[in-house]
């Protein structure tokens, strides 16, 4: 646990600006940002984290691309370099749950998607109901 005297990460994020022209790489200028002053000035072995939370965000940049864009190669790209950034990252579920949405829309693209989305929301809906 840290303080930063200064506002970090400045994003309002609601439906008109979540989707396409530029939400995502609004969001990715925003966390270098954060990851940039949190890592600022720190010694080595807090500095030490800095390539596991640069990965993480990656990943949230992941997720961001494939459900708000549904853009399958840029999410990749970034979760490709979440797994350069930090290789342990590699070994995550959420880093492999990636790769199968990506995959997913690639196949069946952005409506198919949509409605496996709609079929998995209606599933956990009928197992809370047991």
């Amino acid at each position: 646990v840290g303080l930063v005297p200064e506002v970090t990460l400045r994003v309002r994020r609601h439906e008109a600006n979540s989707t396409g022209g530029g939400a995502v790489a609004a969001l990715d200028v925003a966390y270098r940002h954060l990851v940039e002053t949190v890592f600022a000035d720190q010694p080595p072995e807090r500095a030490v984290r800095r390539s596991e939370m640069v990965a993480r965000a990656e990943l949230a940049l992941a997720w961001h691309s494939l459900q708000d864009d549904f853009d399958a190669e840029v999410g990749l790209a970034y979760r490709r370099s979440a797994g350069r950034h930090h290789p342990p990252v590699r070994r995550t579920a959420e880093y492999w749950r990636l790769g199968v949405v990506a995959g997913l829309l690639r196949v069946v693209g952005r409506q198919g998607l949509l409605a496996s989305r709609r079929g998995a929301q209606t599933g956990r809906r009928l197992v809370r109901r047991r």
